[in-house]
C-alpha cells in the first residue's frame, strides 16, 4: 500500500536553478524558515547540501520532534528526494521538484510531496492529523521558500 500526502506547489518569480540553490542550502534554514523542518543537515560534516550524491545521508529534524537520517534518491537539476525508511515496515520517499513556470517568464513552479509505504503506510492515512500536519508543513515551507527567494530578486 503506498499512501500518497497531497503535494504542494507554489508559483516563484526566480529561477529554478535559485529556487534548488536556496532548497540546498540548509544552514540557512533557520534564517528563513520557522516551522516544518527544524533542520537539515549532510551527516557527513565536510559535506554542504550543494555537494550531495546519490545514496548520501542527511539529518532531519521535524517541528513535531521527529528526527530520521534519510538517504539522498536523486539530486538534479529538477529533483531532490530523499528516502527515509525501516525496511519493509515504514518508508517515506520526500520529494522536491523545481520546474520552469507555465504562468510567468523566467519562474519556478515548486512542488513539494511524500509517498508513504510498507506495513505501517496505513498510518499516514488512518490519522488525519498526520496527514494534515505534513501537508500543512508543506504549504507553510513552500511559503517561506517563495518570500526568501524573492527577496533577492532583482528586476
Amino acid at each position: 500500500m503506498v499512501v500518497h500526502v497531497e503535494p504542494a506547489a507554489i508559483e516563484i518569480a526566480a529561477t529554478p536553478e535559485r529556487v534548488r540553490e536556496v532548497v540546498l542550502d540548509f544552514a540557512a534554514y533557520l534564517s528563513w524558515h520557522k516551522g516544518h523542518f527544524n533542520s537539515i543537515k549532510p551527516k557527513d560534516p565536510n559535506k554542504k547540501g550543494i555537494d550531495l550524491i546519490e545514496s548520501d545521508k542527511l539529518e532531519v529534524s521535524l517541528s513535531s520532534g521527529m528526527n530520521f537520517s534519510p538517504a539522498i534518491l536523486e539530486k538534479s537539476a529538477t529533483r531532490l528526494e530523499w528516502r527515509g525508511s525501516l525496511p519493509g515496515i515504514f518508508t517515506g520517499d520526500h520529494c522536491f521538484e523545481f520546474h520552469p513556470s507555465q504562468n510567468s517568464a523566467g519562474g519556478t513552479r515548486f512542488l513539494q510531496y511524500e509517498d508513504f509505504s510498507g506495513l505501517l503506510s496505513f498510518t499516514m492515512k488512518s490519522t488525519k492529523k498526520s496527514g494534515e500536519q505534513n501537508s500543512e508543513g508543506f504549504v507553510k515551507f513552500n511559503e517561506d521558500l517563495k518570500r526568501r527567494c524573492e527577496e533577492n530578486v532583482v528586476d
